[in-house]
């Protein structure tokens, strides 16, 4: 927009919300602006040093003006009755002013809030986060925080040049510490001492350490595991796939496990309910999340059978019922050996997501506006269409639509029952088969279109 569109868009709201102004009063709106589109705006005003939003308030359009400044921005808007409007970009300072005022809004029955984030910058940003909240009768640890989208546009704002940082809020004091600190605006980050007393003699407690998502306990667990060749081992065989998977790397090793450690939101993605029951969805989701699910149900997978091995079998065969004999023998060492290595440490987060992964009779794998080219490039891949069936020997349903082509792999006709295909404003897309005898694929292109045979 150019300077004389927005001071005439800014005339239009006054215009509009003139009469809802009272005198001697300012009031604020705070839109922020995500990687796209943009959130929140509700009219406020300040009293005793809180926010006072004004549910009521008529609504106007401030999008235009907002959508111009670049992704993670916090804009402040200023109406005064009687004065034009002025807007402006938020810096640091106002960024955690803002914060300060967001979290000092939800103090009541909550007491105080403390957050631990830690900004991952691998293929995209990610935040993870750890929000504890201490109430008045209980004390609720999370993963989010109320000001996700605000620690976003603080991060930016300094040119991504944090990578840690702590809040914490009551209603006495307002701390904020980064790593590095921020001169003038914050203080340094003190990592927590954690105690690293650990029964060396105890696997389960050596895994403890490793899936803690704690650094120092990692790093100890990695330095008591290459103290003892026979637990180094067997740590390989659980983890060492999806760390090779997480990394993109066939050469990474056990001692880059925190690398590939995943964040607190991603063990929460891969047993909630977007694998549930009888379905697998990566609706919405961006790459990362995309290759996370993928890189990890393939690698337990690869963890107890070759894939490989499975494949040049198969090309072997005559016929259906020989492909569906071995792809059961295959199956079903898969899934004794991942259910017996989820026996081991069930209270961390590797036993949980395979239990929880084993336990699901899938049906359907949703796709929709997905990003998935990262998952296409998975390690493990072909693992992860191996797994589809394994718990349930009914044909496969795929639902794409407006989604990144999803590499289906030559697994797709070597599954039991060939998956049946729905494209949304796609076209079709199969891989070839490497089979000596013909196999057919059910599909349709749009929900109006009829099933026709490939």
């Amino acid at each position: 927009m150019t300077q004389e569109e927005i001071s005439k868009k800014l005339t239009e709201i006054y215009n509009e919300i003139e009469s809802s102004l009272d005198e001697g009063f300012i009031y604020y709106s705070m839109p922020l602006k995500p990687d796209s589109g943009t959130r929140g705006g509700l009219m406020f005003t300040l009293e005793n040093g809180k926010k006072r939003y004004l549910f009521d308030f008529p609504m106007f359009d401030s999008y235009d003006i907002t959508n111009q400044f670049p992704p993670y921005s916090l804009v402040k808007y200023t109406f005064q009755k009687g004065h034009p409007i002025h807007y402006e970009l938020c810096n640091s300072k106002m960024i955690l002013e803002d914060i300060r005022l967001e979290l000092l809004n939800n103090l009541g029955q909550i007491l105080k809030i403390e957050s631990t984030v830690k900004f991952l910058t691998k293929k995209e940003l990610t935040m993870n986060i750890l929000e504890k909240i201490v109430r008045v009768d209980n004390v609720i640890d999370r993963d989010r925080s109320f000001v996700s989208n605000h620690l976003l546009c603080f991060y930016h704002s300094l040119e991504k040049k944090i990578d840690k940082m702590f809040i914490s809020i009551d209603e006495s004091q307002f701390i904020v510490q980064t790593s590095p600190i921020i001169h003038g605006l914050t203080e340094e980050f003190i990592e927590k001492q954690e105690d690293l007393t650990l029964d060396e003699s105890k696997l389960e407690d050596i895994y403890a350490f490793l899936e803690s998502q704690n650094e120092q306990k990692i790093a100890k667990a990695i330095e008591v595991l290459k103290s003892n060749p026979n637990f180094y081992e067997k740590a390989q065989k659980r983890y060492l796939n999806l760390i090779q998977a997480r990394l993109n790397n066939p050469n990474a090793t056990l001692e880059q496990f925190a690398d590939a450690s995943p964040t607190i939101s991603e063990v929460n993605k891969i047993t909630g309910k977007d694998l549930a029951k009888d379905y697998i969805s990566f609706s919405y989701c961006r790459d990362n999340e995309s290759k996370w699910i993928v890189d990890f149900i393939g690698s337990i997978v690869k963890n107890r059978v070759s894939i490989e091995e499975f494949i040049e079998k198969a090309k072997l065969l005559e016929n259906e019922d020989e492909l569906i004999s071995i792809y059961e023998t295959f199956a079903k060492i898969a899934k004794i050996e991942i259910k017996k290595e989820a026996k081991i440490y069930t209270e961390g987060w590797y036993s949980k997501i395979s239990n929880h992964l084993i336990s699901l009779k899938i049906g359907r794998i949703l796709f929709e506006k997905t990003s998935f080219d990262e998952a296409n490039r998975s390690l493990v891949l072909k693992e992860f269409m191996f797994f589809l069936n394994i718990s349930n020997r009914n044909s496969l349903y795929f639902d794409i639509f407006q989604s990144d082509y999803p590499n289906l792999t030559e697994i797709f006709w070597l599954l039991p029952e060939i998956p049946k295909t729905a494209w949304g404003d796609m076209e079709l897309k199969l891989p070839k088969s490497p089979l000596k005898f013909k196999r057919s694929a059910s599909y349709r292109i749009g929900d109006e279109g009829s099933w026709e045979v490939f």
